[in-house]
């Protein structure tokens, strides 16, 4: 058991070394938003979960978990990943599917709960909910990141 953990943390180390600048830092970006939604929600008082829901919207951090599994699993398979460029894809519709959510919530909010943390909309929200996503769907677009993922697809870790 401890030779195939040591094989797949040796099969993740060499991918992710690989990868290009961009898909690590959407990675690091992805990981650290996800752990930061969970530690505020399990650890600090509610009061500070209120106070960024305005700007971040529900789960401010759930989109970017899914696109965490998304985007490390074909970095820890040791036989190659056999769907071409579906992480890619996985990624940007992910981000393109919270973008419309947001885009239809922001059309048809008719405004007031000023009164209610969890209805009240602050003027960033849109910041966090399209501009952030929109920028990452356009990172992620990247030749290079294409070619990586093709890569992917018929590599073996050699052991």
């Amino acid at each position: 058991m401890n030779s195939k953990l040591n094989l797949w943390l040796k099969t993740f180390l060499k991918n992710y070394s690989l990868a290009p600048l961009e898909l690590k830092f959407f990675a690091v970006f992805c990981v650290c938003v996800t752990v930061l939604s969970l530690v505020i929600q399990l650890l600090f008082p509610i009061r500070v979960e209120e106070s960024i829901i305005p700007i971040t919207g529900w789960n401010m951090g759930m989109v970017y978990g899914y696109c965490v599994i998304v985007t490390f699993g074909p970095m820890v398979t040791v036989h190659g990943i056999n769907r071409k460029l579906a992480p890619q894809y996985s990624n940007i519709l992910l981000l393109a599917v919270f973008i419309i959510i947001h885009l239809v919530d922001i059309a048809t909010w008719s405004g007031g709960y000023e009164d209610n943390p969890y209805l009240f909309r602050s003027a960033w929200r849109p910041v966090w909910t399209v501009v952030l996503p929109g920028l990452w769907i356009i990172i992620l677009l990247s030749p290079r990141i294409k070619n990586y993922y093709q890569s992917l697809v018929t590599k073996k870790v050699v052991e």
